[in-house]
């Protein structure tokens, strides 16, 4: 589905067309367990990552449906924090595909492999944001997708554009009824453990809005402590944990991470949903304030640090995408870069 440092990508002896659409395939970027992903060209010239089911796959009806319902899915959301979807249909053979936005980056989860530890608050924030600018529109298009997770957030580096958080993979995502909940078979458990809600774990047929609430709330805590809340060696004490151990306080190992953030994300992760925002609108409406402040604390940090070291590299550039998404998505006026002294000291 993207281009990551992390793939070889092959060149094909030969490019082929895919179907009569005019798609060309000119490589392959990765292989998953359920489609192969090839690179390709849509017919106007637009660099395009096509995803396409396997033939073994193809026998089971179950399957394929779903592989037809995430393109679909995917399809009728318009935002920049999900990948645009080009074209879908089915090849000769009958295999189903869909022909999206080529993405250059890197996703979450790789990001903290590689950093080796938290992110900086500053910047947690604003992937937090940015994810919840994509569960708006998820959510407004009547889609909630259950497996918001960092390997699922990915740093989309566009031309011309700042890096910019794109919600990936709506293989188990489901339309939400018309009050927001999520008509399902009880019983049935379909998320990544780590991220689960708990009623995600017990297999609720109610689940809604406030499940994905849950899960951008422990990509956060995992950005701002280097790991998930509830994570455990084994599944089943993940699990264990999810349903019954309350989220262990931040401020206690990371002192630096501000009071507000914890209890926004306390709240996300509380047990019982109606104790939770009660959409993600209402969850970045609470996380834009604390973004401001980190933005001047960072930019009070970097001039403190001129004043002691000329060398030292200037602070923070003014206006960053997750402000910008806050004011294109109503979140909510952002003034952290709007008129203030550069030597004015951070609020208190």
């Amino acid at each position: 589905m993207y281009a990551h440092d992390a793939f070889t990508q092959e060149e094909t002896d030969e490019a082929y067309e895919l179907d009569e659409s005019g798609i060309r395939v000119v490589g392959r970027i990765g292989t998953g367990a359920m489609a192969s992903v090839l690179r390709a060209l849509m017919p106007d010239g637009r660099p395009t990552a096509v995803k396409l089911l396997m033939p073994r796959h193809m026998a089971n009806p179950e399957v394929a449906e779903r592989f037809v319902l995430e393109g679909d899915l995917m399809r009728s959301v318009r935002s920049p924090h999900v990948p645009e979807i080009y074209a879908t249909g089915t090849t000769e053979s009958g295999q189903p595909y869909y022909a999206m936005e080529l993405l250059h980056g890197v996703d979450l989860e790789r990001l903290l492999e590689e950093s080796e530890g938290p992110v900086h608050v500053h910047d947690a924030i604003r992937y937090g944001l940015e994810a919840c600018a994509a569960l708006v529109a998820v959510h407004g298009t009547g889609i909630l997708h259950r497996d918001v997770k960092p390997a699922n957030l990915f740093l989309a580096h566009r031309q011309g554009e700042l890096p910019t958080v794109v919600l990936l993979d709506f293989g188990i995502a489901k339309r939400l009824a018309g009050d927001g909940a999520r008509e399902t078979t009880a019983g049935l458990v379909v998320g990544t453990p780590s991220y689960m809600s708990p009623e995600q774990v017990r297999g609720a047929a109610d689940i809604d809005v406030r499940s994905d609430v849950w899960a951008i709330g422990t990509v956060l805590y995992e950005l701002v402590t280097g790991r998930a809340p509830f994570e455990r060696d084994l599944v089943a004490d993940t699990l264990h944990a999810l349903l019954y151990t309350p989220a262990p306080p931040l401020r206690n190992t990371h002192g630096d991470v501000p009071e507000g953030l914890e209890e926004v994300l306390l709240r996300c992760l509380e047990k019982e949903p109606a104790h939770r925002f009660a959409t993600v609108e209402a969850l970045a409406r609470a996380l834009a304030p604390l973004h401001d402040a980190a933005v001047r604390s960072r930019r009070y940090s970097g001039i403190e640090a001129r004043r002691s070291s000329p060398a030292s590299a200037p602070p923070p550039a003014r206006g960053t995408t997750a402000e910008t998404m806050i004011d294109e998505t109503s979140f909510g006026p952002s003034d952290a870069d709007a008129g203030e002294d550069e030597d004015e000291p951070p609020p208190r």
